[in-house]
């Protein structure tokens, strides 16, 4: 396992350090453009009908997006009552009909 993360480490910094490397890859493939290690936080957080608005900003554009989500440190389940995924318009804004719902295993 933490031979796989170390190769994950390795490829997202070959794509960083080469963003040309980075655009010439196919259409069909799925190319890191943001990531964020897991950390343990210092005590539990206990979040109950709040949104946690994540702005991501990506180096490249495409037509769809993969969203991992990590529980690594958890000592229990997490429960995600809904997730989606939007363009941003600036500040806590997002463009009108760009709202996503996010779907996980399918």
């Amino acid at each position: 396992m933490r031979a796989a993360k170390s190769l994950l480490i390795l490829m997202f910094l070959a794509f960083a350090s080469h963003p040309a490397l980075a655009r010439e890859a196919p259409a069909n493939r799925w190319v890191a453009t943001w990531s964020a290690s897991p950390q343990q936080a210092a005590a539990p957080i206990q979040l109950q009908q709040q949104t946690i608005r994540e702005i991501v900003h990506t180096s490249l554009g495409g037509s769809a997006v993969r969203v991992r989500i990590s529980n690594a440190f958890g000592t229990a389940g997490l429960a995600i009552g809904s997730a989606h995924v939007a363009v941003s318009a600036g500040g806590a804004s997002i463009v009108a009909g760009s709202d996503r719902m996010l779907t996980f295993n399918g």
